[in-house]
């Protein structure tokens, strides 16, 4: 047989139970099996499955999974793509829950730019998911920025791992409110003030640049060229932490957005100015403790 099946082709192998023991064992099988509980439920699926597929559908991609992802997203019209179905095949089968993955299905169906993040491998159901249980309006308050944030989320989770350093960079400028760091001579930090906020951003210099000089791209790859830029007579501090703790820092951080109602908000570090330049933080005290005691030892400098 084809592994392309007309809606007759359906109909023949779940209503005849000769056609459907001539079916080798594999994911067309397996997904008859699952039509033929659909079939049984009496809720109309089947039915709307058959109008939803009556060009005909590739069975083998499907499988039994396909068919259940297909009832997860039945509202959504991303239902008749395979290869959506088999996205959400596979977050099922990861333990998401499916009635959140249906609702991330309705949104994909009305967001073209979240649709194209997601196949892009831009955006992950990980990042989604902590919005959405975090702070969902978000996404209706700031759509930019929520995207954007995802995107940076997923950057982060794709990270995970690995040894070594990461560069972390802080803009100070002269003004005695801002002096929350010190460098001193021996490369060591002295941190001033961890009862206010410390904003700095990881990786690389692009978000300390843009700062600086107003210029730069983000990552999604909007140039910037802002005159006056935020701290025209700002300097940078750049120090080092380890993987590991860079890794600690990023798994555990939420949007600023409405942070103070988020369940999740634990003291996290919060991602900032999402659709800036390179990935700027905000953390309070308890995560500024854990940088003071594990930053590598030297590594502060003034960098030009």
């Amino acid at each position: 047989m084809h592994n392309t099946c007309s809606k007759e082709d359906i109909i023949k192998y779940v209503d005849d139970a000769e056609e459907f023991a001539k079916l080798p064992n594999g994911p067309v099988k397996e997904a008859v099996k699952e039509l033929k509980t659909l079939k049984t439920s009496s809720n109309g699926q089947y039915d709307q499955f058959l109008d939803d597929f009556e060009n005909g559908v590739d069975l083998s991609k499907l499988g039994s999974g396909g068919v259940k992802a297909w009832e997860v997203a039945i509202n959504s019209p991303i239902k008749t793509d395979v290869s959506w179905l088999t996205r959400i095949d596979n977050w099922l089968a990861d333990g998401a829950d499916a009635a959140k993955v249906s609702k991330l299905a309705d949104e994909v169906g009305i967001n073209p730019n979240l649709k194209s993040a997601f196949e892009a491998d831009q955006v992950n159901y990980s990042s989604w998911q902590r919005i959405e249980d975090g702070t969902p309006t978000f996404k209706t308050n700031n759509p930019t920025g929520y995207l954007t944030c995802m995107k940076k989320m997923t950057l982060y989770d794709n990270t995970v791992g690995g040894s070594g350093t990461v560069k972390y960079y802080r803009v100070q400028t002269d003004h005695p409110n801002d002096q929350l760091l010190s460098v001193e001579s021996n490369g060591n930090l002295t941190f001033n003030d961890k009862s206010s906020e410390l904003y700095f951003s990881t990786d690389n210099m692009d978000h300390a640049i843009y700062y600086t000089t107003g210029q730069g791209v983000n990552i999604n790859g909007t140039p910037f060229n802002v005159n006056p830029p935020p701290r025209p007579d700002g300097y940078i501090i750049e120090f080092e932490v380890p993987k590991w703790l860079d890794d600690q820092l990023k798994a555990a951080s939420i949007p600023q957005s409405k942070a103070g109602s988020n369940p999740l908000n634990n003291n996290s570090p919060q991602i900032v100015d999402y659709v800036q330049p390179g990935n700027p933080f905000g953390i309070k005290e308890s995560w500024q403790t854990q940088i003071e005691s594990n930053y590598i030892q030297g590594s502060a400098k003034i960098v030009d």
